[in-house]
């Protein structure tokens, strides 16, 4: 059995002892497993699949979600990311929008296009209906953002449930941060996966 993880660097474990290139500041080839989706499928004996990755935005996270090839029983954590993240998928390769970029596609796009409440509304729209794919096909999920002040409020035809607990609040309550002092540390990655741990333990109780 398999619990599947798709998110952002958060959810990649950027800045963990083992997922860091201290030279460049960069995470490490593979996911961290100090990171909480290793931490949570070690508790439930599950094996891990981490597909996060650092820098994806909600869009890229949506896609590798509602295109993955699914198997009965899998448990799916979905940490969303940063709502002013976004990419553009062409037909030979993909482009990168974000703030910290330099490339020219992303000065245009935060210069002519961007806005919170567009962003905000595309995640909405891709969490609802990611939420009705899981329901369809029975899969159990969760959902995470990295903090609620970066979202607008939840609209009232958007029915999934985002869960309440946070990576990002925990880091910062605890001033514990990764090797690049930025990321959530691994303290904080172990007491998220006790929440989520937990919270699983409780819906499999329900069933």
């Amino acid at each position: 059995m398999r619990l599947i993880t798709f998110g952002c660097s958060l959810a990649y474990g950027h800045g963990l002892s083992d997922c860091f290139k201290k030279s460049f500041n960069e995470p490490g080839e593979t996911a961290s497993q100090q990171a909480f989706p290793y931490l949570v499928a070690r508790k439930l004996n599950r094996e891990c699949l981490n597909l996060s990755r650092p820098g994806a935005s909600n869009k890229e996270i949506w896609t590798k979600a509602v295109n993955y090839d699914y198997e009965f029983k899998d448990i799916v954590l979905v940490h969303w990311s940063y709502p002013d993240r976004n990419i553009v998928y062409k037909d030979n390769k993909t482009v990168e929008l974000a703030p910290w970029q330099d490339n020219k596609e992303s000065q245009l796009f935060y210069k002519h296009f961007h806005s919170d409440i567009d962003a905000s509304n595309d995640f909405y729209l891709r969490l609802d209906h990611l939420n009705n794919l899981y329901t369809r096909l029975n899969i159990q999920c969760l959902f995470f953002i990295p903090k609620y002040k970066y979202y607008a409020e939840q609209p009232s035809w958007c029915n999934a449930e985002i869960t309440p607990y946070s990576l990002v609040v925990i880091s910062q309550e605890k001033k514990d941060f990764a090797l690049d002092n930025k990321h959530p540390g691994a303290d904080s990655h172990f007491e998220f996966a006790r929440q989520v741990y937990h919270i699983l333990k409780i819906k499999e109780s329900f069933k």
